[in-house]
């Protein structure tokens, strides 16, 4: 079976900042495979499924997906909304489509 994702070696920086925000992630996500990303604030779990869902670019590394982008979604976490999920999109208003 084809993995969707994959990451090698992804890196983000972001100007006027001396610490990645992602710095050498490597990640395999499976047809069928329920993944969790936790971390404190900061960790950069947000920029992983910006990465993910094409809203940015790395700054180093490959990502590549065998899965249509537009079928990727995750709502960013409020204080009383915490639903990150694939297909996100088609159940959560306030997420962010990756089309």
């Amino acid at each position: 079976m084809k993995p969707i994702i994959v990451a090698e070696g992804l890196v983000k920086k972001f100007p006027k900042k001396t610490t990645p925000a992602i710095d050498n992630v490597n990640l395999t996500i499976n047809p069928a495979e329920v993944i969790a990303v936790v971390g404190h604030n900061g960790a950069g779990k947000s920029t992983l499924f910006d990465l993910v869902s094409g809203f940015t670019h790395p700054t180093a590394g490959t990502l590549s997906t065998n899965i249509n982008r537009s079928e990727i979604g995750w709502c960013p976490p409020t204080r009383n909304h915490r639903l990150v999920s694939y297909r996100a999109s088609k159940h959560c208003t306030r997420c962010r489509a990756s089309t």
